[in-house]
């Protein structure tokens, strides 16, 4: 099922929660070493360059990814794969102590799927995604953006 791409309309919101994990990942103000996971937009990669850093490396497969992460920006890599339980597990694998993720809420794709019993990759509650995303860690924090949700979750 095609995703829809990260609004400018939620951006914003999703900035204000990307300062916060950089004030966390990186208290003696030195700038986070930060990967941006999937597909990301000019405005998104320009959001996650004046939260978090300047110097940021993305990339579309987490074999390409560096070591000696602090934070990890997916905004909707989970949603697009086919298994998110698996996709979260692999963010977990790379170390990074802190975790920005974020899908978009679609809960009647979600209750269209129960009704037809067809599963639909991509299509999440608000709270379904919450649950699948803190077996990575902590949640810290979470916000709901117009047809988004972001989780900040701390890795344990």
């Amino acid at each position: 099922m095609p995703q829809r791409p990260l609004p400018d309309s939620a951006l914003p919101a999703f900035e204000r929660l990307a300062r916060r994990v950089g004030r966390a990942a990186a208290p003696d103000g030195a700038p986070p070493s930060t990967l941006v996971v999937g597909p990301a937009t000019p405005r998104l990669l320009a959001a996650v360059s004046r939260a978090l850093t300047p110097r940021l490396v993305q990339v579309d497969d987490l074999a390409a990814a560096p070591d000696a992460l602090d934070v990890i920006v997916a905004p909707d890599w989970i949603a697009r794969q086919d298994d998110p339980d698996a996709a979260v597990a692999a963010l977990g694998e790379l170390g990074a102590a802190h975790l920005l993720l974020g899908a978009p809420s679609r809960p009647l794709a979600v209750l269209a799927a129960a009704v037809t019993r067809r599963p639909r990759s991509g299509a999440w509650t608000g709270s379904g995604f919450l649950r699948a995303v803190s077996a990575a860690g902590g949640v810290r924090e979470v916000a709901h953006p117009r047809g988004w949700t972001f989780v900040w979750v701390r890795r344990n």
